[in-house]
Order: structure tokens, then C-alpha cells, then sequence
């Protein structure tokens, strides 16, 4: 019909009036069609439906745009690539660019259950309108397990180092009878801390852009292997490109230690009566001195989840053997000392010493002066388990451990949990914590006691007894519902306003890493204990969810080489926290138990990670925010370096707390890979070669006689290599016949 025929009118200016009114009509009625052309993935068994980008201005208007196409490709049955055309022919503000995908459910009933499958974002949203920023795309996917399909919707991080117009983001809905998951570009801000939600500001979008991301399918709701087959598409994908660099790593370990622990030793260290000391850390100002030294107090001492002093000891007491250097041996044994000493409470410590006023306190952050914080006990316990001094027993150690170990039976709950926080008083439970994934550290507490035979005889049975409880409330409490909780989910800066903490609008309960690597040692040393498949089970369940925080990439966002570090939790904005340390030695452990390639790929980039954020001129290369360090008073801070990159949200480097969250631990990590590994480590039987400490391995030949080809950096000493193969060996490496030690130490 022609548009006249719709009005009889005689005025000529309204005629023409109403053609443009008319024209206007069908032109928002064509751009708005084109903006929702739909895909469906040809996937039997789920409704997926994908539209072509939805590009947005300030008015919340569609843009017109020359081109906007949707192209679908089949890599594999359970493999799609999805890629966006756009072309804005002129030079457009706009606010937002969204690809949507929507899975559509027949009745509500779907989504309820979905809720309630495992499902997984980077970051919690904690608002309907929160989205999840790229800054925490450290390993960026968004999962949906359900009854028949499970679905992951995977960016293409490589499309998007290119196109870098405005910040990206991903984000999960819940509607009545569909998930509605976005791929888009929009500027965001912080809401709290730390979750994001889009800023409205409009961003400049002249040139073509491609947009792109992977939509993995499996059949039924297995959310361990899910979770496996995403990870490897992630690393493999991503990841194993960065293997053949030396990077980040820029100076062989032992300068690492020269530089760090005399840095620390003369800076941080602290007398505390005969051979008794420790390092202290360096967030409390000093007035009279003008420095920061301590964390509560001046010169305060802390055996920490955290800050442990026992832990540092363990890699000072290594590299001051290596190093022939007696007075770092004699300051770990100082370490050690002061804790022996510390007054006992029914078997419980006190993990605080303020030096100010010669006493102990029972707990720092996550507990206080009135609770024991069980994790601090455990893990300063625990450390001095592993303390070797020339594999002579240091008195007391034992002792201390076991007598810990028998208190926290005392302490299990009806639940078969054990509580993060006991009263000083009476030792019961705290509220706060009573019952969470925390629970973890105990039960491995009291498997390392029992593999370790430090259990009397007619003690053996109750320790069982008690670990197979506690695995029981993990396994039915704790890991289907991801419930990770430990105390710096609520004690830290990402403070929660309830707990349990659960956000509804993405459906998911807050979640920490630690409490995750508790977990999944606790099952991994089950399966040494029981030897029953189902705990190694469960403990890759937990690690893969581990592995969703380390980060497969160096994004263009981030100024620094980030490879292979870890964020913290789903509710804070970390890259590269020092947790990554000992998270490195936890895939070591589980490489051993499985050999599966990728645990000691992630292992190795772990460890390196760690020392990256370091202030030492060597990695200007690699961190350009924070190799020169900083004025600390009248104290340079060269050797140390800040706890993690990135805490505000944004790009930029995060405060230091002190020497064991950061070089420290580090430090020891190394120590232990050293002995473990070596600088290059081989097993013939799963023709597996990795570069550890100064070395990369760029190719390898398993012939007769395995053929390396390495790379190392500017250093007089021959690598060290180690095998896990218990016959004589003999290798190529850069064409000379090496020899390789027998046997691999398995390490303190």
C-alpha cells in the first residue's frame, strides 16, 4: 500500500511531514529486524539460539551499521565458533556491543534446576545489573551444566588482544524459561568491591570489528569432566604457547634468594631473645622510625594462613644450605624457635607475637585476640612438619603437630566439619565459619599426620573415622554448591554483608581459592590414604575449579606479564597473587598422583609467576609498574614486592603487606621444585620434558635416546636435571651426552 493512501490530508508541509514520519517508521523497523537475525546451533538436545550484535548507543537506540553478520561454524560435534561482522561505515559513538546466546527452556521449572546445577562466572555479579568486567578474564568462560547438555560459552581471547576499542565483558541471566548469556564491549565501574557494572559512557567505533567465542557442548551433566574438557581447551589453546619462553622468569632461582633474603634480613628482621626471631611485616607506619614495619603492631610476628614465618624458614633454610650461607640457616631455625616456645592451650597456639609488649596474641586477621583461627594453627603446624634441618629432627616439632592434630579431633562437629574459629575460652565453635569448605585444611592436617606416621597406633582408627566424616560433609556440602568459603571471604577486603554470602542474581555462593586448595589436597591425600578413585575424583573436581582462576594469557589490559599467576577469589579483582606459590605445588602433587601433563605445565608457570611482581631491575622486562619498587620511608622495599597487580579493578599495582606474601613464599616454592625437578625434568614414560628454574625447553625427540633442545638464560652453572624413571638415563641436550639423576627427591 502506498504510504499516502494512509491520510487524507491537504496541506502540502504535512504530507511531507508525514512521509518523513513514515520513512523514519520502516527505517527503525529495518534496523531493528537486522539486529535480531538468529542462529541456532544445530545441537540435538538444547534449544541455542544466537542473534547477530546488538550495537548500542547513549539513547539506547540500535545504530545503523553497513554490516552485521553472524557467521556459525562446526569445528566438532561438541565445538562451535561463533564470529560477528560488524562494520559501522562511519565513525559511531556507542555504548554497548552485545552477542547474546539464549538457551530456552519449555517451562520455568528449567531454569530453577539450572540454578541449581553447577554453573560457573568469573566474578559474582551482586546486582541484576552487574556484569563481569575483563579484568577478570583470567581464564574467561561462562559454564552451564544441565540434565541433558552442558554449555560453555568461551571468548576468543586472541580475536580480542586485536580489537581493543573498549573494555570487553561477559554476563549471565536467568529468565523465566531461558539463560540468556552475553558477549559484548562496554565500559564498566565498580560497584563495591569488587563487582562491575556498565559505566553508560559512550566509546568511539569507526573500523571493522570481529568478535568471536566458542560454544562447547557435552552430552548429560558431568561437571568434573565439563570442567576438565574446558580447561584443556583453554590451556592448549592459549596457554602452552608461552611454555617455550623463559619468560617471565628473568634470573636463575638462587638470585631470586640472594637478593630477596638479604633484603629481608636486614630490613625486616626482628630479635626476639636467644635464637629466637623472625621477619616481620610492613603494613603498621612507625612513627619514631618512619617506616612501616609490622602489620598490627611495631615488629609484630605472624605464623599466618597468610603471613607464615614458618613457611619462609622452610625455603631459608633451603637456599642457605644451597647457598652456603649459615646465617639464613640459623635465622630459620630462630623462626622455627619462637613458635616451639609459644605458650600452649590445650594443645592449641597462639599465632600473633607482639614484640612491643613481649606477648602472644591467639590470632591475627580472620580471628583475634579471644578465637583461635584453626587455619593458622594448621598451617604453622604443617610447615614445621616439612622443616629439614640436614634431615636431622628439629625437638618439638613432633610433638607440637601431633598434640595439635589430636585437638582438632576434639573439635569436629556433629556435621563431620571442623570449625575455622574455636573460643579461646572454652574451645568451642564459633559461629561465624562453624560449618564450610574450610573444613579442608583439617582433614589434610590430619592426613599429613597419618602419612607421615606421627600417629600413635590406637589413634589411627579415630583419625580415619574423622577424615572420612569430614570428606563426607565436603562431598555433600561443600562441592556441589561450590560452597569455597574460608575467612577472607568475610574478614578481608572483600567483606560480605551475610554469610553464608549467596548472589542471587548469578546464583552462585562466594568462593575463595584457598579454601579450594585445602579441598583439594584433602582429597588428593585421601586417595594416598584409602586409595578409593572417588577421592581423586573429587580432588580434580576441586582443582579444575582452582584452575578456572589462573590465567591462560597476558591480556593487553594488564600491564604486566601475567601468564600463569592466580586471582583469589569470585567477589575481588587480584591477578597474580603470591597464593599462586603454593597453589604451584599443589598441581605438582597432582601431576604425581595422575600424570596428566597439563598439572605440571600449570605448575611450572606457577611457580615463575611468582617472582614476576618482584622490585629488581631484571624485570623491567616483564613488569614495568613495579620493577623499580618504592620508597617504604627510609627503607627501599628493592627485593620485595606487592601481594598481587590489579586489586583496585583496574590496571595498576596493589600495595605490599610483607616479605612472606610475596617473596617468601615464592622462595620456597622454588626451593621445593628444586629439589623435586631440578632445572629440567623429564619422565620418559609419559614423554613429558619441562624447563623449572632458568631453562626452556624448546623441542623434544623421544627416540633411543631422548634429544633436547634447550634455552636457558645467562648463567655459568649446567642444568640440573632430574627424572621420574628409576633406571640409568642418558640424554642429548643441545647435542652433548648429559647424564640424569636417578631419583627425584620428593621434597620436605
Amino acid at each position: 500500500m502506498n504510504i499516502t493512501s494512509l491520510f487524507i490530508i491537504v496541506d502540502k508541509k504535512i504530507i511531507m511531514k508525514k512521509y518523513a514520519i513514515a520513512f523514519l517508521v520502516v527505517s527503525i523497523i529495518f534496523f531493528k529486524l537486522q539486529s535480531q537475525t538468529i542462529k541456532r546451533l544445530p545441537v540435538v538436545g538444547a534449544d541455542i539460539n544466537i542473534a547477530n550484535a546488538s550495537v548500542i548507543d547513549s539513547m539506547k537506540n540500535n545504530v545503523p551499521l553497513k554490516q552485521n553478520d553472524l557467521h556459525v561454524s562446526k569445528i566438532s560435534e561438541s565445538l562451535y565458533y561463533i564470529e560477528a561482522d560488524i562494520n559501522p561505515e562511519k565513525l559511531l559513538m556507542v555504548k554497548d556491543i552485545d552477542l547474546q546466546m539464549k538457551i530456552s527452556f519449555r517451562s520455568a521449572t528449567g531454569i530453577q534446576e539450572a540454578k541449581n546445577d553447577f554453573h560457573w562466572l568469573p566474578n559474582l555479579k551482586a546486582t541484576n545489573d552487574g556484569i563481569v568486567a575483563q579484568h577478570v578474564f583470567r581464564s574467561p568462560c561462562i559454564i552451564q551444566c544441565m540434565k541433558e547438555k552442558s554449555i560453555a560459552m568461551i571468548p576468543d581471547i586472541e580475536l580480542l588482544a586485536k580489537n581493543t576499542i573498549a573494555p570487553y565483558y561477559l554476563d549471565m541471566n536467568y529468565a523465566d524459561r531461558s539463560i540468556q548469556m552475553h558477549y559484548g564491549i562496554a565500559g564498566y565501574k565498580l560497584k563495591g568491591h569488587t563487582y562491575y557494572v556498565k559505566n553508560d559512557k559512550s566509546f568511539f567505533f569507526k573500523h571493522p570489528l570481529k568478535i568471536a567465542f566458542y560454544v562447547m557442548i557435552a552430552n548429560g551433566n558431568n561437571p568434573t569432566a565439563f570442567l576438565e574438557k574446558i580447561n584443556q581447551f583453554l590451556w592448549n589453546k592459549w596457554a602452552t604457547k608461552y611454555l617455550h619462553s623463559t619468560l617471565p622468569q628473568t634470573l636463575p632461582f638462587k638470585q631470586y634468594a640472594d637478593t630477596g633474603y638479604n633484603m629481608a634480613l636486614r630490613d625486616y628482621w626482628v630479635d626476639v631473645g636467644k635464637d629466637k626471631g623472625g621477619i616481620t611485616l610492613s603494613t603498621f607506619y612507625d612513627d619514631s622510625t618512619k617506616r612501616n614495619i609490622g602489620r598490627d603492631s611495631k615488629n609484630d610476628l605472624w605464623f599466618h594462613s597468610w603471613f607464615n614465618n614458618i613457611r619462609t624458614a622452610c625455603g631459608l633454610y633451603y637456599w642457605g644450605k644451597y647457598l652456603k650461607k649459615k646465617e639464613w640457616q640459623q635465622k630459620a631455625l630462630s623462626c622455627v624457635n619462637l613458635l616451639l616456645d609459644a605458650p600452649k592451650d590445650d594443645d592449641w597456639f597462639p599465632t600473633v607475637y607482639n614484640t612491643q609488649q613481649n606477648k602472644w596474641v591467639a590470632s591475627g586477621q580472620g580471628g583475634g585476640e579471644n578465637l583461635y583461627h584453626v587455619p593458622d594453627n594448621i598451617w604453622s603446624a604443617y610447615w614445621l612438619l616439612r622443616f629439614e634441618k640436614d634431615d636431622e629432627a628439629v625437638s618439638g616439632i613432633d610433638e607440637m603437630a601431633t598434640n595439635l592434630g589430636n585437638a582438632i579431633l576434639k573439635i569436629q562437629q556433629p556435621n563431620g566439619s571442623f570449625p575455622e574459629r574455636i573460643n579461646v575460652s572454652d574451645h568451642q565453635a564459633d559461629s561465624a565459619l562453624q560449618s564450610t569448605g574450610s573444613s579442608g585444611i583439617s582433614t589434610w592436617f590430619l592426613e599429613e599426620l597419618l602419612l607421615r606416621k606421627k600417629v600413635k597406633p590406637e589413634l589411627i582408627p579415630d583419625y580415619k573415622k574423622a577424615i572420612i566424616r569430614s570428606l563426607e560433609f565436603l562431598s555433600n556440602e561443600v562441592l556441589p554448591h561450590q560452597k569455597f568459603e574460608d575467612f577472607e571471604v568475610y574478614f578481608s577486603c572483600a567483606a560480605k554483608p551475610f554469610m553464608p554470602y549467596y548472589d542471587s542474581s548469578s546464583a552462585l555462593y562466594a568462593q575463595n581459592t584457598l579454601s579450594i586448595q585445602w579441598c583439594a589436597e584433602a582429597y588428593l591425600k585421601a586417595w594416598d590414604l584409602f586409595k578409593e578413585k572417588k577421592y581423586l575424583d573429587q580432588g580434580e573436581y576441586c582443582l579444575n575449579i582452582l584452575s578456572r582462576y589462573q590465567q591462560v594469557w597476558n591480556p593487553p589490559f594488564i600491564s604486566f606479564y601475567a601468564f600463569g599467576g592466580f586471582g583469589a577469589q569470585n567477589s575481588d579483582a587480584e591477578w597474580s597473587d603470591t597464593r599462586q606459590a603454593q597453589f604451584a605445588e599443589t598441581y605438582l602433587n597432582y601431576y604425581f598422583a595422575t600424570n596428566k601433563k597439563e598439572y605440571l605445565e600449570r605448575a611450572v608457570a606457577a611457580c615463575k609467576a611468582s617472582f614476576v611482581l618482584m622490585a629488581i631491575p631484571e624485570n623491567k622486562k616483564v613488569s614495568m609498574l613495579t620493577y623499580e619498587g618504592k620508597p617504604d620511608g627510609e627503607v627501599s622495599i628493592s627485593g620485595n614486592m606487592p601481594e598481587n597487580y590489579g586489586h583496585s579493578g583496574y590496571d595498576g599495582p596493589s600495595g605490599q603487606s610483607g616479605f612472606h606474601w610475596g617473596t617468601g613464599s615464592a622462595l620456597a616454592t622454588a626451593a621445593f621444585f628444586e629439589q623435586r625437578l631440578g632445572d629440567i625434568f623429564i619422565n620418559e614414560k609419559d614423554k613429558t620434558a619441562i624447563g623449572v628454574d632458568a631453562v626452556v625447553v624448546k623441542k623434544v625427540e623421544w627416540e633411543k635416546i631422548p634429544e633436547l633442545q634447550i634455552e636457558k638464560l645467562p648463567t655459568n652453572k649446567s642444568p640440573n636435571i632430574k627424572s621420574a624413571d628409576q633406571k640409568p638415563l642418558s640424554i642429548l641436550l643441545n647435542g652433548k651426552v648429559v647424564s640424569v639423576q636417578l631419583k627425584m627427591k620428593k621434597g620436605c
